[in-house]
């Protein structure tokens, strides 16, 4: 029971979810990867996570998603908290991934349900119990989409005590201050990609979110949190204007988010290519120009000459 606490408790500040480096073959570039790892974890970031979406998991196979968290959780090596996440598998395939992230090093498992085919409540309350009592590792819950994972449910997966949050791909502040409300402090909802749910849901106990700017300059999502830490909320809502409010609308007006991460992630030297593996395509170079743009605006350097 401790040790689910003690894995909560670590579950604050920016998460970086983790892209997927591809060389122009569409194979992963493993080096690429753990080199970037190390350098998020090097660079302060306290935790990481893989995705269904941002990780591209809908065209990896299911050896990939084994090799990719165990590269990951190698380059990590136990200094960041590393959540891996599985595919919308059955149960007892859920159960053997789960062994597999506690044999390779991972911290927590994020348990991904397809919301789009409209689960119900008991049935999944009794999916995550099932995986929770065979596993006895700390695991995170999904919600995505509509109706997506009601506060009433998420209180009783907080019961579990594997179960010791929840994603929440919403971005609805509403929703997730009832999930605060409703799962208790020892209880920890992150929210999918910005800064504002949590400048929105601090006083309601938000601690942990996504941010893209831990892809390319975490400091940004680091003095941002800091600032909340120490009630400067002037100075971290002039973050959120300074940064988030250019880079997301500009990256929205181009028409795909992911392909320009992705390229910011090749511009800024991280990552070999900017491909998004077939049949998926990989921004335009009139699009690398124009995040070329939004990177040079918010001042993040640019190595790469498109």
């Amino acid at each position: 029971m401790d040790r689910f606490r003690e894995v909560a408790e670590r579950l604050q500040g920016p998460l970086a979810p983790v892209m997927i480096p591809f060389n122009e073959d569409d194979s992963i570039a493993w080096d690429a990867l753990s080199k970037f790892v190390n350098w998020e974890v090097e660079q302060g970031v306290p935790m990481m996570w893989l995705t269904p979406g941002t990780s591209q998991y809908y065209i990896l196979t299911g050896q990939e998603i084994r090799d990719l968290t165990r590269c990951i959780a190698e380059a990590n090596a136990g200094r960041a908290v590393f959540i891996a996440a599985t595919k919308p598998w059955p149960v007892h395939e859920c159960i053997d991934f789960v062994d597999y992230c506690r044999e390779v090093g991972a911290d927590v498992v994020k348990v991904i349900v397809d919301w789009s085919r409209g689960p119900g409540e008991d049935e999944l309350f009794e999916f995550y119990r099932q995986i929770a009592q065979a596993t006895d590792f700390p695991l995170l819950a999904y919600t995505l989409g509509t109706p997506g994972l009601s506060p009433a449910l998420a209180a009783r997966l907080a019961e579990l005590p594997q179960v010791i949050g929840l994603k929440n791909d919403t971005n609805d502040h509403e929703r997730h201050a009832a999930y605060l409300q409703a799962c208790g402090p020892g209880f920890v909802p992150i929210t999918g990609g910005m800064m504002r749910p949590i400048f929105w849901g601090w006083d309601f106990g938000a601690r942990a979110f996504a941010d893209i700017f831990t892809l390319f300059r975490p400091e940004i999502s680091l003095a941002f949190f800091h600032h909340m830490q120490r009630g400067e909320l002037a100075e971290a809502a002039a973050i959120m204007h300074n940064y988030e409010d250019v880079l997301y609308p500009a990256f929205r007006q181009l028409g795909n988010f992911k392909i320009c991460a992705k390229a910011a992630l090749w511009l800024t030297g991280h990552y070999p290519t900017p491909r998004m593996r077939l049949p998926f395509r990989a921004a335009t170079s009139e699009e690398i120009l124009k995040v070329r743009e939004v990177l040079q605006r918010l001042e993040i350097p640019v190595v790469v000459s498109p």
